[in-house]
């Protein structure tokens, strides 16, 4: 497994997960990097991060696997978060005539930010008919969407609901989870038990599946649909009130007669909402669990979730306003 294509991951920005000491080394990597190659411009960097195997309670090995020698869709993004030109500097840097003193615009981690910004990928899987909406190590995404928020979780939910083909189920409607032998149950179950303990029914394509959910104490119903008969297919999606497809499933699959394939390609065929990847699942599931109780109650009654953009809007000189504040 080599993970998923950077131009497809979510970006948070401030970091929400990295220690202080991490953000450290991975700023010295990069003055390394820069003094070696004697980089004047931008340059995007990547760098993986993973438990020393010898000495699991030390920190982290951190490992370059990629420099280019050019600015990256991040830097737009970036620039916006820390209210920073750097294309600007960049400019400057590269003709050596007024460069900006260097600034440590992390502030080496240590100082929390009063909001987040997360930038999450846009696909148009719509456009490719067959084409199978699994990620991996090569790109797919056609663009992408940027929203703040006062938390991760926050700045997560208004970003995937501010995609173009996301929305949040309609309440009381069946929620469509499938996985394969590589899938985490452990986030099967979270997604699986969430739904359901709001009022979704949860099913799902085959007995094995079922089982690894049942574990989690949820009712499931194991449905045999024919995706190869459009026709019919159709009829058993409104009909068993299918809104939304979690396929998470990891293993890429040999031909198109795979069960998960054609899930996830019923799923964009069809108009629904679908969540291919097991941390975005699991982000998912934090943000919908972090909103207001009782956020849409005026719309759906006891309904805890809201198909609308269920927290407030911001501009973006609001969010940049709060660091300004003492």
């Amino acid at each position: 497994d080599a993970g998923v294509h950077s131009g497809d991951a979510s970006l948070i920005l401030p970091p929400a997960s990295l220690a202080p000491e991490v953000m450290q080394r991975v700023r010295a990597i990069g003055d390394k990097v820069a003094d070696a190659f004697a980089i004047s411009g931008p340059f995007n960097m990547q760098i993986i991060m993973q438990k020393d195997s010898a000495n699991p309670d030390g920190p982290p090995l951190l490992k370059v696997i990629e420099c280019n020698l050019r600015a990256s869709r991040s830097f737009p993004f970036v620039s916006k978060v820390t209210d920073t030109n750097f294309v600007e500097a960049a400019t400057r840097a590269i003709v050596d005539e007024g460069v900006p003193e260097p600034q440590d615009l992390m502030q080496g981690g240590n100082v929390p930010w009063p909001y987040t910004a997360i930038k999450v990928p846009q696909f148009s899987w719509t456009r490719l008919a067959g084409a199978d909406p699994f990620l991996g190590v090569e790109m797919s995404s056609t663009g992408e969407v940027a929203c703040f928020g006062r938390t991760p979780a926050e700045a997560y939910l208004v970003s995937l609901l501010s995609t173009n083909g996301f929305r949040l189920p309609v309440p009381g409607k069946t929620v469509y989870i499938g996985m394969d032998d590589l899938s985490e149950p452990r986030i099967v179950q979270k997604v699986a038990s969430y739904f359901a303990g709001t009022g979704y029914p949860i099913m799902t394509d085959s007995e094995a599946s079922a089982k690894v959910i049942a574990e989690a104490n949820v009712d499931v119903k194991v449905v045999s649909l024919d995706y190869n008969n459009r026709r019919t297919l159709r009829d058993e999606v409104f009909g068993n009130d299918i809104d939304l497809v979690v396929n998470l499933a990891k293993r890429r699959p040999g031909d198109k007669n795979d069960t998960n394939y054609a899930m996830r390609r019923m799923a964009v065929d069809f108009g629904l909402p679908l969540v291919n990847d097991q941390r975005c699942a699991e982000m998912l599931i934090d943000a919908l669990e972090a909103l207001p109780k009782g956020a849409a109650v005026a719309e759906y009654g006891s309904q805890p979730l809201n198909m609308q953009t269920p927290v407030d809007v911001k501009t973006w000189k609001q969010y940049l306003d709060m660091r300004n504040v003492d």
